[in-house]
C-alpha cells in the first residue's frame, strides 16, 4: 500500500511517497514570498500587521462584553447605578 506524507511549512511543502517501509519518491516545493526579510535581518510574515490589528480588535471586543456583564451584575445586585 502506498502512503503520501506531507510536511507543510510557511514557505515550502516537503513530500514523500512510501510503500511499506521503503521511500519511493520524495521532494520539496518552495514558494516565493512566504516570509519577508525585515530591517533587523530577521523574517516576518507579510500579514503580520493585519493579524495584529485583528487580534487587538478581538481583545477589545471581548473585554467590552466582559465589562458589560460585570456592570449588569452589579446593577442587578443594587451596588449602585451603572450606565451602559
Amino acid at each position: 500500500m502506498k502512503v503520501i506524507g506531507l510536511d507543510i511549512g510557511s514557505s515550502s511543502i516537503g513530500w514523500f511517497v512510501r510503500e511499506f517501509d521503503q521511500i519511493i519518491k520524495h521532494g520539496v516545493i518552495v514558494f516565493k514570498g512566504g516570509m519577508i526579510k525585515n530591517s533587523t535581518g530577521g523574517y516576518s510574515s507579510p500579514t503580520k500587521e493585519r493579524r495584529e490589528k485583528r487580534v487587538s480588535k478581538k481583545f477589545n471586543s471581548s473585554s467590552k462584553i466582559s465589562n458589560m456583564g460585570t456592570f449588569k451584575t452589579l446593577d442587578r445586585e443594587q451596588y449602585g447605578t451603572v450606565e451602559l
